[in-house]
């Protein structure tokens, strides 16, 4: 399967997840439309299962299972069957075959499988003029887009109540300094506790928030997703103090090792995430001048998880930020509120760069102290995990 650029990944998988249409990318070589044979990688895999479409894992080896399924085009839809397969051979790795595909894409075009209404699209996103349609209801893939639904519970209508009235207050000082003032702020204001449990904030719903330049348009922190420890126990996985010796640095009188790391390119202290497709897992590597080696990892499966159990439904705030008397002050102003996170873009969003880990490991005294391992994104590419159910502004 032909790699698909990471930015092409993020805007398409943004589109439709903007709408909530789960969705996987798939990028067939010269070779695969010629065999008609195609790699099912990770984030397929994924995002059948997430679906409850099909689960390669429980497929016997030389068992062949077929999906009923439509190629999207400008004109209407044509129906075709895609087939999943694991080979007696080499190993079992996963294929599929979409049937009659050459009729709809070209060597390394990037085809998008979205799951609409409990029925399998295909979409050639690489048409310019098909993907251009999306947002028009009365073509073929727009009315495949506007079959998607909205609601809105009474405990979203309750909490957007208090928080309208909070912002009605305009700006309120900071009960905490830094970066996560913000945050413990409202949190304060709405009467809960600082939480740093799995499960949601309120009631079920999870309230983030962060400093947003409504003049500029732009966000100027990242949120938290999670924090998820690695898996300590693996054979590969060096232990906290090791890493923080390894890899920290000195400052403020202690050792520590704070920064941010990606799937793009390694950071200042060679550190760089990796997605593992065949063992499931996403690594930290850290890249020496001549050779790799992995520090620690989690299950992909894990954080596909945690991503769903922390985030079932969602508050996204934004504030507005400023000095009163020598104090930060925030103005509540707007929400976009989301719900049932697409899972299976994890992965992907990772293997882009859109999801990133920020490291916060020091040494104090003798004890290794961290607060969390916390994944991150921009409050921007939510789309690409999450569909925006509604946006309000206070």
């Amino acid at each position: 399967m032909q790699f698909v650029p990471p930015n092409f990944s993020k805007n398409v998988l943004r589109l439709f997840g903007e709408h909530g249409i789960p969705t996987a990318l798939v990028s067939p070589t010269a070779t695969a439309l010629t065999k008609s044979i195609i790699d099912a990688t990770e984030p397929f895999r994924d995002f059948l299962a997430a679906e409850g479409i099909h689960d390669f894992a429980s497929q016997p080896q030389g068992e062949k299972r077929t999906l009923a399924a439509e190629y999207v085009t400008e004109n209407g839809f044509v129906p075709t069957t895609i087939s999943l397969y694991r080979p007696v051979t080499k190993k079992g790795d996963p294929r599929t075959c979409f049937y009659n595909l050459k009729a709809y894409a070209r060597a390394d075009d990037v085809l998008a499988l979205v799951h609409v209404s409990n029925r399998l699209y295909i979409v050639n996103v690489s048409d310019p003029i098909l993907l251009g349609s999306l947002g028009d209801p009365s073509t073929p893939l727009g009315s495949v887009v506007a079959a998607a639904n909205n609601f809105l519970s009474s405990t979203a209508i309750e909490l957007l109540g208090k928080i309208k009235a909070i912002s009605s207050q305009g700006p309120v000082r900071t009960v905490r300094s830094g970066d996560t003032g913000v945050g413990a702020t409202l949190e304060y204001l709405l009467g809960i506790a600082s939480n740093s449990k799995k499960t949601p904030d309120y009631h079920g719903i999870e309230i983030k928030a962060s400093r947003h330049n409504r003049k500029r348009a732009v966000a100027k922190n990242r949120v938290n997703l999670f924090s998820q420890v690695p898996q300590w126990n693996h054979p590969d996985s060096k232990p906290a103090r090791e890493v923080l010796m390894e890899y920290g640095y000195p400052a403020e009188g202690r050792r520590q090792l704070y920064c941010t790391v990606d799937a793009i390119k390694p950071n200042s202290q060679g550190l760089m995430l990796h997605i593992d497709a065949d063992a499931g897992q996403l690594k930290l590597l850290h890249h020496g001048s001549i050779t790799s080696s992995n520090v620690f990892s989690w299950q992909l499966a894990e954080l596909r998880a945690r991503l769903q159990q922390k985030h079932p439904e969602s508050f996204w705030v934004k504030a507005d930020a400023g000095l009163v008397d020598g104090v930060e002050c925030f103005h509540y102003h707007s929400i976009v509120h989301t719900i049932k996170p697409l899972a299976a873009n994890l992965s992907p969003a990772i293997a882009n760069g859109t999801v990133t880990l920020d490291l916060t490991m020091s040494l104090s005294g003798s004890r290794i102290r961290d607060h969390g391992y916390l994944f991150k994104i921009w409050p921007g590419d939510l789309p690409m995990l999450f569909p925006i159910w509604k946006k309000y502004n206070l």
